[in-house]
């Protein structure tokens, strides 16, 4: 269980991820009442700049059970749940750093006081959340330096290929794009990434080509050349070493009309092509969709929207909603409604924002579509919401 939960928390590439695997790893602390992690506003800061001392006059709370996304607060106040009237509680602060950085801290509170112990499991416990946050601060940092090079480079100097930004902007409409993957297997043979480039660059019927991971390629074939292509680079990949059959190599092809969005619809192969070289099993569908859920949870603040959450399934739009619903007996859009909804209520309750500022806290660029919504829900305006919940 100790090894299992501390891979988990390792395993996180942002805030949202983070946020909903220490809700799956709730139980691990029973004796808690309730758990909020806080990180200082400039958590993202990389070495060497970051913090060494004391915290940010700024805090963010990143998780906590009954308050779905992320809110900002003054150091001062500690908790935004300590700001409003209430009985005498006990809590425990403890420092969240890794090495000399200094990340924020975890809350903890407890009914009576003989119930915190400050063990080597509760130790292990705040070890492994500052370790976990410590990795999403490097792989979004990461993430951040290659897209600004991906940004910038037309071209990508591994492969002498174009790079995906480079690729994209050369397609036109009624243009052919072909996606295609090798085996899994290919990926430890030396050189493979390179051999297929150097054929892709040497046939002449392919206009543009792109590697985009996975053993997957993309190319911008002219009119004429479809029909027989996976047969002529099977060949020349196996007359350099790499012996491939045309029964080892999935593809998909689609003609970018006028109103597609070239970048989108070659994602939407990519993860189709993903799906059909490795189909899931139903097991596999819950976990992807119940991280899915999760996330929402824990940012419903975010842009969310039924193609780019059906994107991350591999899934098409219609076939996403439908096993969305399966799951869950509830859909996309009304789960997501219900998420934000809960996140203005506590925020309606915990804070001083105005309806105009939660509005926006919830992800609605609308403040009147938002007072509609919420009154629909809880038959009262959000106003009176918030004066009934302070008279409580």
């Amino acid at each position: 269980m100790y090894s299992n939960y501390i891979a988990k928390m390792s395993d996180c590439e942002s805030i949202p991820k983070f946020a909903a695997v220490l809700d799956s790893l709730r139980y691990m602390l029973p004796e808690c009442r309730a758990i909020n992690v806080c990180v200082c506003e400039d958590w993202r800061v990389e070495h060497p700049e970051y913090r060494k001392r004391s915290f940010a006059q700024n805090m963010q709370l990143i998780y906590s059970e009954d308050q779905p996304g992320q809110l900002d607060f003054a150091l001062h106040k500690l908790l935004p749940c300590l700001n409003l009237p209430h009985e005498p509680q006990f809590w425990v602060f403890s420092s969240v750093h890794y090495s000399d950085r200094i990340i924020g801290y975890i809350a903890t509170s407890y009914d009576k006081a003989e119930q915190f112990v400050a063990d080597e499991h509760y130790i292990g416990w705040c070890d492994a959340v500052g370790n976990g946050l410590d990795i999403v601060i490097k792989k979004s940092h990461t993430e951040y330096i290659w897209q600004k090079l991906e940004e910038k480079n037309m071209s990508d100097i591994y492969t002498g290929l174009k790079s995906r930004r480079g690729f994209v902007s050369k397609i036109k409409t009624d243009d052919r794009i072909m996606l295609f993957s090798f085996p899994k297997r290919y990926i430890s043979t030396p050189y493979f990434v390179p051999i297929v480039s150097a054929v892709l660059r040497s046939d002449e019927t392919i206009r543009e080509a792109v590697y985009l991971g996975e053993t997957v390629f993309a190319v911008m074939l002219e009119a004429n050349s479809t029909e027989g292509f996976i047969a002529r680079l099977c060949q020349a990949v196996s007359e350099l070493g790499i012996y491939t059959s045309q029964n080892d190599i999935n593809s998909l092809s689609d003609v970018i009309s006028a109103d597609t969005d070239a970048d989108m619809r070659i994602t939407e192969l990519y993860y189709q092509l993903i799906e059909k070289c490795n189909p899931r099993s139903s097991e596999a569908y819950s976990e992807i969709f119940s991280n899915l859920r999760k996330e929402m949870k824990y940012s419903p603040q975010n842009e969310w929207s039924i193609t780019d959450a059906a994107l991350r399934t591999g899934l098409s739009g219609s076939h996403f909603q439908r096993l969305y619903k399966k799951h869950f007996g509830i859909s996309f859009t009304e789960d997501l409604i219900s998420f934000r909804m809960d996140r203005a209520r506590y925020l309606l309750k915990n804070t001083s924002m105005s309806v105009q500022r939660i509005a926006e806290e919830c992800g609605y660029t609308n403040a009147a579509h938002f007072m509609r919504q919420f009154k629909e829900r809880e038959k009262i305006s959000a106003g009176q919401y918030r004066k009934a919940a302070n008279n409580e």
